[in-house]
């Protein structure tokens, strides 16, 4: 196996949020369906995303989810799926991505590894992965 880091900017286009339970207005679980568009130096590619968030009295949202990303960078190309979770906290989303196993398609079959990003705001937003293929 080798490592390949792959780093670029990540822009949502399209963002869908539905309550699937809520206390009241603050407090409250929804679903949320979002899609990327990746980009960078030697990286393409377009992302499907699912993530359920809590929103705690405090302000701070808790999310996990799934994405799929179909991508080419630095002459691979294929299917990567990540399981993600994260937080919003102070205007700020960290998300942490794990290689999910046994889903990746093409170059990236098979690969392991994790990484993530800082959003703040509705800007293009640095990512970074480190997969060992």
């Amino acid at each position: 196996m080798t490592v390949q880091v792959i780093e670029g900017l990540l822009k949502g286009s399209a963002w869908e949020e539905v309550d699937v339970f809520a206390r009241d207005e603050a407090v409250k679980v929804t679903e949320v369906k979002e899609k990327w568009e990746f980009s960078g130096d030697g990286v393409s590619g377009q992302g499907d995303v699912v993530y359920v968030m809590a929103y705690r009295e405090t302000g701070i949202v808790d999310f996990v989810g799934f994405e799929m990303l179909e991508m080419t960078a630095h002459g691979l190309s294929g299917t990567l799926f990540l399981r993600s979770e994260g937080v919003f906290e102070q205007g700020t989303a960290t998300c942490k991505w794990t290689v999910q196993p046994d889903m990746s398609t093409g170059d990236f079959k098979g690969a392991t590894g994790s990484g993530g990003y800082a959003a703040h705001g509705h800007d293009p937003v640095a990512f970074k992965l480190e997969l060992s293929i």
